[in-house]
């Protein structure tokens, strides 16, 4: 596979991506990429420059000044396309929830983890404000009271 830097203007974010971000993801993404960089390649499919995965992180970087993205190339018709698109946002895999209660809860949050989506075995938390607010929580729709 072969990583190339890619004007950030030549990219093109499809308009079928139905990928969208929230206000909280946009400014953790921008945390990690001001961290660490851009460590994730872009995949684009070389037919058409569109962005097949990579678009959030494309739009934040555009926004922070950057010129050049990592990239990687595909070489797929339109509907593979929108496949590998969904495909990539789907597959994201889950966490061992237990094993995550183990790491200090501040950072988890402050690395834009969402505690109360995960659903941790409260038994497992030692830090007693986060607990108290898992306690304070409804089990089924995740409303906070």
């Amino acid at each position: 596979m072969e990583i190339k830097q890619i004007n950030i203007n030549e990219l093109v974010s499809p308009e079928w991506n139905p990928r969208q971000g929230t206000e909280k993801e946009y400014a953790d993404l921008k945390a990690s990429i001001t961290k660490f960089g851009l460590v994730d390649p872009v995949i684009v499919n070389k037919r058409n420059n569109h962005i097949v995965g990579g678009n959030f992180r494309t739009r934040v970087a555009k926004d922070m000044g950057f010129t050049e993205m990592p990239c990687v190339y595909v070489d797929l018709d339109e509907e593979a396309e929108k496949e590998l698109n969904i495909r990539l946002n789907a597959n994201h895999g889950s966490f061992d929830k237990d094993l995550l209660a183990s790491f200090d809860l501040e950072e988890l949050k402050d690395w834009g983890v969402n505690l109360n989506e995960l659903d941790i075995n409260i038994d497992k938390i030692d830090d007693l404000e986060v607990k108290e607010e898992k306690l304070n929580q409804c089990p089924q729709c995740g409303f906070n009271f």
